[in-house]
């Protein structure tokens, strides 16, 4: 499995709605009030939709969580950075409803649609925090925009078939009025790697949907995108693939931006998928920063920058001052190897993070096999000495099993953010992938904050007993 400076004033909602958000949030946490998150036609009462959305807060533990929100440019002297974080409490971690500050409740959502619409959304999902026909929906919602375009580029796209109708039915709607439908999607992998070999998509669901679709063979390297360009204007991206056990098993991290000219780099990364059909001969992308409202956002694309990303983020954890936080499921980049164990020997800044445990073991017994590879098992036992959590998901069976990884692909080092579908590794920097770079204090306190809860949940990384054999 296989970047700018921003300004840093932070002003909230406007005040006609400050009164309002305080009194929804109190709201919005018990049963009633959280039927009103953001998800598909939430607002029409009558939609079933509604009870399903409901649910998220009735049966769930942690819910989607939605966005730091960055608003846009011609309101920027006015409002600034908005910043909305819909959560549920999660007792696993203590908390109760009244101790969760904020709800992006159904009047917050329509006054921010329309007086503040926000260019970059991002939000997370934790393991058992929501269901599949939950985040069907907003998919769904997120295609039922589309006027012109839509092209999907997906490691995986496997669904059940509730969820798999919400997104179908969605995209054949689109395709009725008009709009043009491109499908690239991973098609296989014959190379031994050290983590889960790859899923196969549902090709039968892919080729139902009666659009032209591409598969990308993933020889020698995976075509690892989880992404979609709609209108040629608005980008949904980030660590999540389109399955049952990514959208509530897993730990992801999902950003939508709306920008001309970062779609226009997506898109033409997905040509060159499209016109070559070849992993290698992608990600040949300028990853000069772009305007996303207000702040400069610079986008990654590998193979073509799998290097220069790796020694990017592992610049930027050099050069913290106060904090790293990381969440990967596996850490073998060098480069980013190199800097985590710098900067933790020194012990001058904070690092943390969370790691998921098979995953990460399988690579230290291969490490330990491997002479050729093994110089880095140092600097990853130096590395993990550090507070690592390690999540003690499902392994991998041949005859299948759950796909309950900690997935999220997050880097934060003080107040710059590297999200993306990018595990922090080198078979990453080989496969077809992509970053975002965003420098925000804002978006930065955020995404530490999701990194420790997530670690919070699980155990300390300790070496087993065979991984310590294998590098002694």
């Amino acid at each position: 499995m296989r970047r700018h400076d921003v300004p840093e004033q932070h002003v909230g909602l406007e005040l006609e709605l400050g009164k309002r958000a305080v009194d929804d949030r109190r709201s919005c946490l018990g049963r009633a009030g959280a039927r009103n998150l953001p998800l598909r036609r939430e607002w029409q009462a009558a939609d079933a939709s509604t009870a399903i959305a409901g649910r998220l807060a009735d049966e769930q533990v942690a819910g989607i969580r939605a966005p730091v929100q960055i608003g846009d440019e011609a309101l920027a002297p006015q409002l600034g950075i908005g910043v909305l974080v819909e959560r549920v409490a999660d007792p696993r971690l203590g908390q109760s409803l009244d101790e969760i500050p904020h709800c992006w409740s159904r009047a917050t959502r329509r006054a921010s649609s329309t007086k503040m619409p926000y260019v970059l959304n991002v939000w997370t999902t934790t393991d058992g925090g929501q269901e599949p026909l939950e985040v069907a929906n907003v998919v769904a919602d997120f295609i039922d925009a589309a006027e012109r375009s839509l092209d999907f580029a997906h490691y995986d796209f496997h669904l059940s078939p509730e969820p798999a109708a919400v997104v179908s039915a969605a995209v054949r709607n689109a395709v009725a009025r008009g709009v043009a439908v491109r499908f690239l999607y991973n098609l296989e992998h014959r190379n031994p790697i050290p983590v889960p070999p790859p899923p196969e998509p549902d090709g039968i669901l892919i080729e139902s949907l009666g659009v032209p679709v591409r598969p990308i063979a993933g020889v020698p390297d995976l075509m690892h995108h989880k992404f979609v360009v709609r209108d040629r204007a608005s980008v949904w991206t980030g660590s999540m693939n389109w399955t049952d056990d990514s959208w509530s098993q897993q730990e992801n991290v999902v950003a939508v931006a709306h920008s001309h000219e970062l779609a226009f780099r997506f898109t033409e990364d997905f040509e060159q998928l499209w016109r070559t059909g070849a992993v290698e001969k992608s990600g040949f992308i300028d990853t000069r920063p772009v305007p996303v409202g207000t702040h400069q956002v610079r986008p990654w694309f590998t193979p073509g920058h799998g290097e220069g990303l790796s020694a990017r983020i592992g610049k930027a954890i050099a050069k913290t001052k106060h904090r790293v936080r990381i969440a990967s499921p596996v850490i073998t980049a060098g480069p980013v190897l190199a800097a985590l164990a710098q900067v933790i020997s020194e012990g001058h800044v904070d690092v943390a993070g969370c790691v998921d445990r098979p995953q990460i073991g399988g690579v230290i017994y291969q490490w330990g096999e491997n002479g050729n590879i093994a110089w880095k098992l140092p600097l990853l036992e130096r590395v993990l000495a550090a507070p690592f959590s390690a999540k003690p998901s499902t392994p991998w069976e041949p005859t299948g099993s759950l796909h309950d990884f900690m997935h999220a692909k997050l880097t934060v080092a003080d107040d710059t953010v590297f999200l993306g579908s990018f595990n922090l590794s080198r078979s990453g920097e080989l496969n077809a992938e992509n970053v975002l770079e965003v420098t925000d204090p804002e978006l930065a306190e955020r995404m530490a904050h999701f990194v420790d809860e997530v670690r919070a949940l699980y155990p300390r990384f300790i070496p087993t007993q065979s991984s310590t054999a294998a590098s002694s």
